[in-house]
């Protein structure tokens, strides 16, 4: 492999290996290569295998959620910037374990409860999963570098506070948004799927009205989206921090409606109506794009 110039910094980029993980980790990896970046990116063996059968470096970046990498880079010599595709809510209390209370010391996460943090379901310390949600907060914290997949009109005071806490936070969002600006030919070549995207549900979807509103599970790379878009949203949580961003789009925000887990289809029907028909549509539509 032709090494890069000097004077390019080049960056190695680990997505958690989920396939909507990695799409959006190719999305930012694309702006760091139109900042002048050469990027490698770096695939799980499995992954690399489908992928294939479908057909020296000064920095490391990586999601939260891969902190077993921090020894990696300490053996390599490697800085490591960590990127953070979840509402920041999530990290500001992470490490306070206490189910039964409220979130009140810091002013930006007020009535929030500690069973809205994802993971947070048990105040045992062996707990699997909290642990698993521990190690991750205590790996960014000695990260010299975060960069979160968010904006700051959209999380203005957990930014601040959490910029108290960690020595260097960058909001950089949303990737859509940003990667439609760049203007460059050679860019449009790179795309944000490792594997040949199926079209079909595009010719579905231009029989649709334009911004039409979205089911949305409250993952935080598409809630993001769906402001970059803005598209007001059904929300149907169903882990991880799925249920802090459903509270926050609903509630604080205002600009979606939940959905119960076991809705049926009249709830369901309802819901959209309400959504598209309802006295709050037009409300919603203007929060959202502001």
């Amino acid at each position: 492999m032709v090494s890069p110039a000097a004077d390019r910094p080049h960056a190695f980029v680990i997505p958690c290996p989920f396939l909507y993980r990695i799409n959006t980790i190719l999305k930012l990896a694309k702006l760091f290569h139109h900042k002048g970046f050469h990027i490698t990116f770096v695939n799980t063996e499995f992954n690399q295998q489908r992928f294939l059968k479908s057909r020296g470096t000064p920095c490391l970046d990586v999601p939260v959620a891969m902190a077993f990498t921090m020894s990696a880079c300490a053996i390599m010599g490697l800085k490591r910037i960590h990127v953070l595709r979840i509402t920041l809510k999530y990290c500001v209390f992470a490490d306070k374990i206490c189910l039964e209370t409220s979130i009140d010391s810091v002013p930006s996460m007020k009535d929030t409860q500690l069973k809205d943090i994802p993971f947070a379901r048990s105040t045992d310390p062996n707990d699997i999963m909290l642990d698993f949600a521990m190690e991750a907060i205590e790996s960014a914290v000695k990260a010299p570098t975060i960069t979160l997949h968010t904006f700051d009109e959209l999380e203005p005071s957990v930014l601040r506070d959490l910029s108290m806490i960690y020595p260097c936070v960058y909001a950089v969002g949303p990737f859509q948004l940003l990667l439609n600006r760049i203007q460059e030919d050679d860019l449009k070549s790179i795309g944000y799927n490792l594997w040949e995207e199926e079209s079909e549900c595009l010719q579905w979807l231009d029989t649709k009205e334009p911004n039409s509103r979205k089911l949305n599970r409250s993952g935080w790379d598409s809630t993001v989206g769906r402001f970059a878009a803005g598209v007001p949203m059904i929300c149907w949580p169903f882990f991880a921090d799925q249920q802090m961003n459903c509270r926050y789009i609903c509630n604080e925000w205002g600009v979606g409606i939940e959905m119960d887990n076991n809705a049926k289809r009249e709830e369901v029907e309802k819901l959209v109506r309400e959504l598209m028909e309802g006295e709050n549509d037009k409300k919603m539509r203007e929060k959202v794009m502001d």
